[in-house]
């Protein structure tokens, strides 16, 4: 099966491409669409195709680049459901999105042959109102309403497995509602195709994403991930300080070595995740509550102290 990238990090593809190679063998063929002054800088190995931003879209570099990172996105995957590269069922993945483990063709085709999807929260109930991320995911839930389809948020931060016919029909009826591409493109293909041929799924799955969020609490989750079989890849966790220093950001050919190192990465997180429920942060792992701040550890501490008195008052 093929898996179609969007990048422009020849060296974050490279490895994640690795971790496909060894974890999700049935996957054998990739096409990479990168800017075009870029695609001399990829050099993946295997059965892989190249092309370019521009030549997807039939856009000129400048209007690529004007577009902010959300809706840049959005308009470059809506063109797959019309390029002759693309397989009719291909899986659509970001450049960071890399495999904890084997994932078999299984974890994406039921017995039936049925396609799951996965999915994080429901977006009418999304909090965010700070990025153009959160507003692609407002945007999307209100299109998705209007035209009286579901509103799963299937942007969960891991691949996703498509029907490639249903992702441009998908697209056909987004454009009948309004022409902004700051939509989310995984819910957008993944509620509408859901409604208009639903004998071709299976019920939607819970995701199975560990650092979606970056850090347990950043944001609360809507449904809890079932496990974790993919990490959302944030190269800053590997540096000292970061909650995998010391780690590599390779996978290994030793599947009992790559097993240990992966299942290191899901305890140091959610061992951090609880440690956070507590107001925990210490000084050792850089994260988004202290950010390095002695005042802001100083409070934090304050109120961890309160927390034996909490209990005790509930007791």
């Amino acid at each position: 099966m093929q898996i179609v990238y969007l990048s422009a990090r020849p060296a974050v593809l490279a490895e994640t491409w690795r971790h496909v190679q060894t974890h999700m063998s049935w996957i054998t063929r990739a096409l990479v669409v990168a800017p075009a002054s870029m695609l001399h800088d990829f050099a993946l190995d295997g059965d892989v195709t190249y092309i370019s931003d521009e030549e997807l879209s039939g856009r000129p570099t400048a209007q690529i680049t004007a577009l902010d990172h959300t809706s840049r996105n959005t308009w470059l995957r809506h063109r797959l459901g019309e390029c002759d590269a693309v397989e009719q069922t291909f899986v659509m993945s970001d450049d960071d999105y890399r495999p904890l483990r084997t994932v078999g063709s299984d974890f994406y085709i039921d017995a039936e042959g049925r396609h799951r999807l996965y999915y994080f929260y429901d977006l009418a109930d999304w909090p965010g109102r700070s990025t153009s991320y959160d507003a692609a995911q407002h945007l999307t839930f209100e299109m998705l309403r209007f035209v009286g389809a579901p509103h799963l948020a299937f942007g969960a931060h891991m691949p996703q497995i498509i029907h490639k016919d249903l992702f441009a029909r998908a697209f056909e009826t987004a454009r009948t509602v309004t022409d902004k591409f700051l939509l989310c493109e995984w819910s957008v293909y993944g509620n509408i195709a859901l409604r208009a041929d639903r004998h071709r799924f299976a019920d939607p799955q819970p995701f199975e994403t560990m650092c979606w969020p970056q850090f347990i609490h950043e944001w609360e989750w809507w449904i809890t991930p079932t496990g974790y079989a993919f990490e959302n890849f944030y190269p800053e966790l590997y540096e000292p300080g970061g909650l995998f220093a010391g780690l590599s950001t390779e996978v290994t050919g030793d599947p009992a070595e790559s097993t240990r190192a992966a299942f290191e990465k899901v305890d140091r997180w959610t061992e951090f995740g609880r440690r956070t429920e507590r107001f925990d942060f210490g000084n050792d792992i850089a994260n988004p509550w202290t950010k390095q701040s002695a005042l802001r550890r100083a409070y934090f501490a304050t109120l961890r102290r309160l927390i034996p008195l909490r209990r005790h008052l509930h007791l």
